[in-house]
C-alpha cells in the first residue's frame, strides 16, 4: 500500500480554508444580491418519490419485526 505523504503547505492552506473568515460588509453585500432559483426538474421529483418510497418500507419491515419479535416473546 503506497502512504500518501502530506506536505506541511498543503496542511496550512487547508487550516486557513477551514478557519476562513469574511467580513460583516462582505456577508451583508452577498446576502443583498443573490438568490437561490427555487426549481425542481422531473429528475428531483422522482429521485424524492423513490426515497419517500424507500423510506416507508424501511420503517414499516422494522416495525413489522419488531411487533413480530414481541409476540413470540
Amino acid at each position: 500500500m503506497e502512504r500518501v505523504k502530506i506536505r506541511t503547505m498543503d496542511l496550512k492552506q487547508i487550516s486557513r480554508n477551514i478557519f476562513k473568515k469574511k467580513s460583516m460588509d462582505d456577508l451583508l453585500n452577498t446576502s443583498k444580491r443573490s438568490e437561490l432559483k427555487k426549481t425542481l426538474n422531473v429528475f428531483d421529483l422522482i429521485i424524492i418519490g423513490i426515497g419517500a418510497v424507500v423510506g416507508t418500507g424501511i420503517f414499516t419491515i422494522i416495525g413489522t419485526a419488531i411487533t413480530g419479535s414481541a409476540e413470540s416473546a
